[in-house]
């Protein structure tokens, strides 16, 4: 299955032109002192008309099961995926030195906040420090729960490589697309829609 399909119809403004900050073949991540990282690209909402050549979300095997993914709480000790099982979820890949990741936070709280417990939302910090992600989390106004993924047990699975990229988990913890970019907010709510199922537009 290819990810992100849905870019013909996302708005333009929610999409996005590489601005690439990190270089893949160097091995040196964006924000990471780390240099056996996964490298990371950084993603901007500056491009007007974008094209399906600027399409980085990365191919998904559907059916891919996250469940027993692990993460580190910002507060001590650990989650998973798996303890959302029973409704479909949202994960958002975030940092504080990722623009475009600081500037869609709220945009996701919104329609977290009109589903009403319908979708769980995730947020995990690729931060350096769960202190990072603590703060983002304070100035954003996020109230979704939130996590940290410094070993990417998560990020990586997911076949991810940019900031910001959001998966999509169905019910029973199955992997069902990954976009690889800023959404705003309408257009996250069209691709929780097609993809879980749920409505979320106004």
């Amino acid at each position: 299955m290819r990810a992100a399909t849905f870019k013909r119809w996302v708005s333009p403004v929610a999409l996005s032109a590489v601005v690439i900050v990190a270089l893949a073949a160097g091995g040196v991540a964006c924000g990471a002192d780390d240099p056996d990282e996964t490298p990371k690209t950084v993603l901007s909402q500056n491009d007007p008309d974008p094209t399906a050549d600027d399409d980085l979300s990365p191919l998904v095997e559907n059916g891919t099961v996250l469940s027993d993914l692990t993460f580190d709480l910002l507060e001590g000790g650990t989650g998973s995926v798996g303890d959302y099982e029973g409704k479909p979820l949202v994960i958002n890949f975030f940092a504080s030195w990722c623009p475009p990741c600081v500037r869609e936070m709220p945009e996701f709280q919104s329609v977290f906040e009109r589903l009403d417990g319908q979708v769980a939302f995730l947020g995990l910090s690729q931060d350096q420090a769960p202190e990072d992600a603590l703060r983002l989390v304070e100035s954003t106004g996020v109230a979704y729960d939130v996590g940290w993924d410094p070993d990417l047990e998560v990020y990586g699975p997911t076949g991810s490589f940019a900031m910001p990229t959001t998966a999509f988990v169905s019910a029973s913890g199955e992997l069902r697309d990954v976009f690889a970019g800023a959404l705003d907010e309408e257009s996250l709510a069209e691709m929780i829609d097609a993809v879980l199922g749920v409505a979320a537009r106004t």
